[in-house]
């Protein structure tokens, strides 16, 4: 048997240049993102998976992995995410930048099977490397990679590429023992993430191009191949919506045909970001219904035009067919035509997409080249040509992206940078201002803090997590219990369930020296939720005060 030493050197004599780029984009983008290992975790979101999970803090235990497959907390079934985020604990703790690193080290895995699958399914070196180049290093993706709550993003998408990846390895030898594995992988990356809803079809497209299976099979034969795919990726849908109905995360504060002009001009936005990757932000707040009638109806009779003429030309220009499509349908599930959340658009929704519209750009640019330069140079000269452009292009590529994408993770390094920075690009969202106030809380600056979250309150009074800091600022530094009682209760009204709240309360109540009715409040704290683990340690220091008032009378 092969040393491992020998086998790499085996390797890289068979195929040099593919395993050179492969080196290169590794180190280049591992250098780029190497200094999330000194961020930290930021409160949107970080909160939810990571700081305030009790079933996380623990670490990977069984109860954790059986809480993990039971559980819809996020308002996505995603097993395989939480359990990462578990490992991550039993790693790293807390410290944020080794959870940071792991996001790191899936997105270079994942850049390296989107590599692989594009030189196996194109035979093409260099437009393979730049779209790679571009999967590893565009600022568009530095949100999904640098955000600890975004793991269900590289590791959804890590799994989609050995799936594409996979796919190609079965259409060689089709047999059953190959599909499974094809399944399989599927079936994983569902587990990460839901949005992968989409795959099934994408592979079906890619038999058009790259694959070209459309001449040896028909269209039944290649759907019927799929079915159970695309069976299961429909009772995931179904199951997504239904959970993200039950936590309260489907809007439907904007009328539909409002959602569907948002939807057009996202679409055409995203790819003008993907050109021009500036004032990139957190937060996008949505416009309701302000959105731009005209803008959104030309936005849509654009798509349906392109659409119509590449479709049109799908047999000249398969890449700009297939790439197209690959970015229109894994954007379905995010476009907002069914409403999660309140922003208007998110550069996380591009981590998987992009890579079509960078298909279509760069075998476009590609086709154009051969057509317009190669034409002119003899055989020799003509290779040796191809080699020292596609070398320069793809080089010049990587500076650029790295440049860019090195300042804009910068941006990410901690609450405040990150608030300050939507606040300077969207001066008027609730969350970003909410985000401020959090910032300035942990530098332990109290006035800026009450101020950004009585401000936060004023333009949304329905922004409940103002409310909940607010109300632990005025009792904790202030002692103003009353107030504080107030903002709590408004909180309740809202949320009647929610732990944090029916906990907080309680302490009001011991603070008020009133230990009865603080004991109700944690039992009902104890009631709505038996592993938020603040309310074990607040009983058990109320009894004591209990035990020893007790013993003094």
């Amino acid at each position: 048997m092969q040393k491992p030493f020998v086998f790499l050197m085996n390797i890289f004599r068979k195929y040099p240049l593919e395993m050179t780029i492969c080196a290169i984009i590794v180190i280049t983008t591992a250098g780029v993102y190497y200094p999330v290992r000194w961020h930290e975790f930021v409160y949107y979101d970080d909160q939810l998976y990571i700081i305030n999970n009790p079933h996380i803090q623990n670490g990977l235990t069984w109860d954790a992995i059986c809480w993990a497959f039971t559980t819809t907390r996020g308002g996505s079934w995603h097993p395989l995410t939480w359990i990462s985020h578990m490992i991550d604990i039993s790693w790293y703790g807390m410290d944020a930048g080794g959870h940071h690193w792991t996001n790191v080290q899936i997105h270079l895995i994942s850049a390296l099977l989107l590599f692989l699958f594009l030189r196996c399914a194109t035979q093409r070196i260099y437009v393979s490397a730049a779209i790679t180049v571009c999967f590893a290093l565009h600022p568009l993706h530095v949100e999904s990679v640098v955000w600890v709550a975004e793991r269900k993003d590289v590791l959804s998408v890590c799994l989609a590429h050995l799936t594409l990846l996979l796919y190609v390895w079965y259409i060689e030898a089709p047999d059953i023992k190959r599909k499974i594995w094809v399944w399989l992988c599927f079936c994983l990356s569902l587990m990460s993430k839901p949005m992968m809803i989409t795959l099934p079809v994408l592979l079906l497209v890619l038999d058009f191009w790259p694959l070209k299976r459309f001449h040896s099979r028909s269209f039944y034969q290649l759907i019927k191949e799929k079915e159970f795919m695309l069976l299961l990726a429909l009772v995931v849908a179904g199951l997504t919506l239904l959970s993200q109905d039950r936590e309260g995360y489907i809007i439907l504060d904007v009328p539909f045909h409002y959602r569907l002009l948002n939807a057009s001009i996202s679409y055409c936005v995203y790819i003008w970001k993907m050109f021009v990757p500036a004032n990139l932000t957190i937060f996008y707040p949505h416009p309701g219904t302000d959105i731009s009638v005209f803008q959104g109806l030309l936005a849509w009779i654009v798509l349906i035009l392109f659409s119509l003429w590449m479709t049109h030309f799908r047999d000249r220009l398969p890449y700009v067919f297939t790439g197209t499509i690959w970015y229109l349908l894994t954007l379905i599930p995010v476009i907002g035509i069914v409403k999660l959340g309140d922003q208007q658009l998110a550069e996380r929704y591009t981590y998987f997409p992009m890579t079509g519209m960078v298909i279509v750009l760069f075998f476009s640019i590609a086709a154009g080249y051969n057509q317009a330069v190669l034409k002119y140079f003899s055989n020799n000269n003509n290779r040796l040509w191809y080699h020292q452009t596609g070398i320069l292009f793809v080089g010049m590529l990587t500076l650029c992206l790295s440049i860019i994408s090195w300042h804009q993770i910068k941006i990410w390094k901690n609450d405040t940078t990150l608030f300050s920075n939507a606040l300077e690009l969207t001066p008027n969202s609730c969350k970003a201002k909410l985000g401020r106030g959090v910032a300035y809380q942990k530098q332990q600056q109290i006035p800026e803090a009450i101020a950004c979250y009585k401000e936060t309150i004023r333009r949304c009074p329905l922004m409940l997590n103002a409310h909940i800091n607010l109300g632990n600022i005025l009792a904790q530094h202030k002692h103003e219990y009353r107030k504080a009682l107030n903002h709590y209760k408004f909180a309740l009204n809202e949320l009647p369930d929610d732990p944090v709240v029916i906990n907080n309360i309680g302490n009001i109540e011991m603070l008020c020296n009133h230990p009865q009715n603080a004991l109700e409040w944690y039992i009902r704290a104890l009631n709505a939720d038996d592993s938020y683990i603040h309310t074990f340690y607040n009983l058990a220091r109320l009894i004591n005060h209990m035990h020893t008032q007790s013993r003094l009378f």
